[in-house]
C-alpha cells in the first residue's frame, strides 16, 4: 500500500471533520481518485449526509497508486455541471502529489477557469510529525526544524480565504 493505515485514518477523519464545519444546507460530493475517479458521496445536502456511511466508502480506499490531478478535476466539474461558477467550489483534501497525467499547474488551472474555485490542502506527512516529535523527545527543541508546522499544518487554506473573504 502507497498509504498506511494511520495516514488513511487521518485523511478519513479530515474529510469527516471538514463535513462537520460545511452549513447544513451546503451541497457536498465526494470523490476519490487515483488514476480513475470513484465517487464516494454524489451531491448532497450536508445535512442528510450519513458521515458512517462516508467512513464506510473511504475505508474501500487503500492501495492507491500513481495520483492523476487531471482525471480529479474532470470528475468534480461533471459533478458540478449546472452550477454557477461563483458558486461552485472544489475542495482538494489530499497528499498533493500529482504522480500522473498532467502535472504542469497552467495546464490544471485551464481545467478550472471560469467554471469553479479550487482549495486545496494537503494532509499527510504523519511520519514527518512522528520524526520530529520524536527528535523533540530525544534531542530537544533546538534540532527541530523551523518548517514543521508549515509542513504539516492543514488549515492555512482556510485562513487565506477566511483573510481574502472577511
Amino acid at each position: 500500500a502507497s498509504r498506511d493505515q494511520l495516514t488513511r485514518r487521518a485523511q478519513h477523519d479530515m474529510i469527516d471533520g471538514f463535513l462537520r464545519e460545511l452549513d447544513e444546507e451546503d451541497r457536498v460530493a465526494i470523490i476519490a481518485f487515483d488514476v480513475a475517479a470513484r465517487t464516494k458521496l454524489a451531491p448532497t445536502r450536508v445535512l442528510d449526509v450519513d458521515r458512517r456511511a462516508v467512513r464506510a466508502a473511504l475505508a474501500e480506499e487503500g492501495n492507491v497508486g500513481a495520483t492523476d490531478f487531471g482525471v480529479a478535476l474532470d470528475a468534480a466539474l461533471a459533478t458540478l455541471d449546472g452550477v454557477d461558477p461563483a458558486d461552485a467550489n472544489i475542495v482538494y483534501l489530499g497528499d498533493g502529489i500529482i504522480s500522473s497525467g498532467p502535472r504542469q499547474l497552467d495546464t490544471l488551472r485551464a481545467k478550472l477557469a471560469g467554471k469553479a474555485h479550487f482549495i486545496g490542502v494537503g494532509i499527510g506527512g504523519l511520519e514527518y510529525l512522528y520524526s520530529y516529535s520524536v527528535q523533540l523527545h530525544e534531542k530537544g527543541p533546538d534540532k527541530v526544524s523551523p518548517y514543521l508546522i508549515p509542513n504539516v499544518i492543514a488549515n492555512l487554506a482556510a485562513g487565506q480565504v477566511a483573510m481574502h473573504l472577511g
